[in-house]
């Protein structure tokens, strides 16, 4: 039996970084709605010069979410 307070670690690959931004304003959208629960997002990408960047998102907790969609994820 699964332990209900179980976490999951979930990677989704996108080919670009505005997929990737509409996707996490859908998440949080669902979030808002109750249907999802996210604990944090970020943004992970790699440079011309092929270093990775790291990207922080916002506050993704359900009282936070409004500004984090307003701001489409940023």
């Amino acid at each position: 039996m699964a332990e209900q307070n179980a976490r999951k670690l979930v990677v989704i690959d996108f080919d670009d970084a505005l997929r990737a931004q509409e996707f996490l304003l859908a998440a949080t959208r669902l979030v808002k709605e109750g249907q999802l629960t996210l604990h944090d997002a970020v943004f992970v990408s790699r440079g011309a010069d092929g270093r990775s960047m790291v990207r922080e998102t916002t506050d993704l907790t359900p009282a936070a979410v409004p500004s984090a969609a307003r701001c489409g994820g940023c």
